[in-house]
């Protein structure tokens, strides 16, 4: 606990911008930085990268926690 909070770091290797965060679908073409919106090949998601990845960051720690199926 922290500060009245659980804070659990997941792998610094988890590829969280390059996950759809719709289907689980892991574009590797979207590696780069510089790419800063793309559409998920799989299910046409359109994702803003950093939004989509504090998505994937999130459930990803909530289901190292047992918290999320």
């Amino acid at each position: 606990m922290w500060y009245g909070r659980t804070y659990h770091k997941i792998s610094r290797w988890f590829a969280s911008s390059q996950t759809c965060s719709a289907c689980g679908c892991v574009n590797k073409k979207v590696k780069l930085l510089s790419i800063r919106e793309w559409v998920c090949d799989y299910c046409g998601t359109i994702h803003q990268r950093d939004e989509n990845a504090a998505k994937n960051i999130l459930q990803q720690g909530l289901k190292e926690l047992g918290l999320f199926a």
